[in-house]
């Protein structure tokens, strides 16, 4: 019995679609599943290689799929791959995100390590997107909503640093700021000493 035939047995059963491919990239298996999730039968699918046919996409946009793809290169190296989700096309040009598992099948040989990678995917479960935490507002007075709907108020947020410390590192959101960044924009006058110490009592304070 040939290797895929044997990976053909093993998954006889499976509800989830399935491609494998060689060590070239070329698909080698694609079942009834695959067929009925992307479209694409199998005597279209089987001998051409994966990324140029499926075209995954990370979630960004990103080209993952190609030739020597991590994947391919992690099984290579007999490490495991963990599921991820991924961006294909269908045969209609229609993308869909699926969840895909690998199963890496070996050989003995240390030059040719893998038989074939088998893909087994389904389609990704959608993420409900989550509710924001907080609702800042920069223009005009800053204001600052709770998922309540309650607005933060006290002594503390009536200070004119605070919400202007706060306003810098919503601006600078996802960025590296260093201190020296906050002091410069915020207290461009005082000496170093006196503007660290004033920075180190407005980030207490904006906690």
């Amino acid at each position: 019995m040939s290797a895929m035939d044997e990976i053909s047995r093993l998954f006889a059963c499976t509800g989830d679609g399935i491609w494998a491919v060689d060590a070239d990239y070329r698909i080698v298996l694609w079942n009834s599943a695959a067929e009925e999730l992307l479209g694409y039968a199998a005597s279209e699918a089987v001998g051409q290689r994966c990324h140029e046919l499926l075209k995954g996409c990370t979630a960004e946009g990103k080209p993952f799929c190609k030739a020597g793809c991590a994947v391919m290169e992690q099984a290579r190296r007999r490490q495991p791959v963990r599921c991820f989700d991924l961006l294909i096309a269908e045969r209609t040009g229609t993308v869909r995100r699926v969840n895909i598992s690998i199963v890496a099948v070996p050989t003995e040989s240390d030059d040719r390590p893998i038989a074939a990678l088998v893909h087994l995917f389904r389609p990704a479960q959608e993420r409900p997107a989550c509710p924001p935490l907080l609702r800042i507002r920069l223009l005009g007075r800053t204001e600052v909503q709770r998922a309540d709907g309650s607005i933060v108020k006290g002594p503390l947020w009536r200070r004119a640093k605070v919400r202007a410390l706060l306003a810098f590192l919503v601006l600078h959101r996802g960025q590296f700021v260093h201190r020296d960044a906050v002091i410069e924009a915020l207290w461009p006058h005082l000496d170093y000493p006196a503007a660290l110490r004033n920075l180190n009592t407005t980030v207490y304070n904006l906690r």
